[in-house]
């Protein structure tokens, strides 16, 4: 199951860094556009992305999202923000289910099944800064695998501005120390990234971010569009490309990624799907309730 947590989040099979949960974006939003929006004005499912993205439709906003991954693994996130002191607070907990696997000793004999689960949640501000917002989001982390946890604290950062009818954003996600499970500790999966987006006939949103993993040496590049085809409705696509920048040199194409919104009045219902190659789809549901 480690193995296939580290194909789907793009990661090398050396140098990974861990805790790579982290870097699975929640939001069908996001993930509608393949997880580029790190200069998209949003709404609480741009927290993964950029927390400066956080803006409020109305004085509380709540959002669940179900991720089908593959086999038996599941991840939720709710997600609850509010005004505060001339910004925007948000909550937020994730929690991925990795399943069972089969539990080994040193002669590898079958012994009993382990589960593997990992959490992370915290708080996230969002404030003005002039035409721009900046954003900071405080998360502790913990995973449980086996008979071993460990739990620990980063720290997400990221700005948006806009220039002459684009926004241009950029963030740090995941600065902080992993903790040790087993003995052994490794790196968060600390990102770096910028984005650029305008919107054209307040109909049509072009966005593209470019991103990088520094413990792993790894860059991603994409696109995603969001149109608005009707009042109620809104159509998305983008694709996002990631490399491995070490020895192998290795390209690892993440496909294409499309979904739609739905809203009527103050609910919301996103969905989006993600083509993972030749380990099929992963698919993304997000209602949002704005109060």
């Amino acid at each position: 199951m480690t193995a296939l947590m580290a194909t789907l989040t793009g990661t090398a099979c050396a140098g990974d860094s861990g805790f790579a949960f982290l870097k699975i974006v929640p939001g069908a939003r996001p993930s509608g556009m393949s997880t580029v929006g790190i200069a998209v004005e949003g709404d609480l499912q741009s927290l993964a992305l950029n927390p400066a993205g956080i803006k409020l439709k109305k004085d509380y906003e709540l959002t669940a999202t179900h991720v089908e991954l593959f086999e038996d693994m599941r991840l939720e996130n709710l997600a609850f923000a509010h005004a505060f002191r001339g910004g925007t607070l948000g909550y937020w907990l994730n929690w991925i289910n990795e399943g069972q696997e089969e539990g080994r000793d040193a002669n590898r004999q079958l012994t009993s099944n382990f589960s593997n689960n990992e959490y992370a949640g915290g708080l996230a501000y969002a404030h003005g800064l002039g035409d721009g917002s900046l954003g900071v989001t405080l998360k502790g982390i913990n995973s449980h695998i086996g008979q071993e946890s460990g739990t620990g604290v980063a720290l997400d950062a990221g700005m948006q501005y806009p220039v002459h009818g684009f926004i241009l954003g950029a963030s740090v996600l995941n600065l902080g120390k992993a903790p040790k499970l087993g003995g052994e500790g490794s790196d968060l999966p600390l990102t770096a990234g910028a984005g650029i987006s305008r919107k054209f006939w307040n109909r049509l949103l072009l966005t593209a971010d470019f991103r990088r993993n520094l413990p792993e040496n790894m860059t991603s590049q994409g696109a995603g569009l969001e149109f608005q085809l009707h009042e109620l409705i809104v159509l998305r696509g983008g694709y996002l490309y990631t490399k491995d920048n070490g020895e192998r040199g290795k390209s690892m194409p993440k496909g294409a990624s499309g979904g739609f919104g739905m809203k009527v009045s103050g609910l919301t219902l996103d969905y989006a799907i993600t083509s993972m190659g030749e380990l099929g789809y992963v698919h993304r549901a997000t209602l949002g309730l704005a109060f």
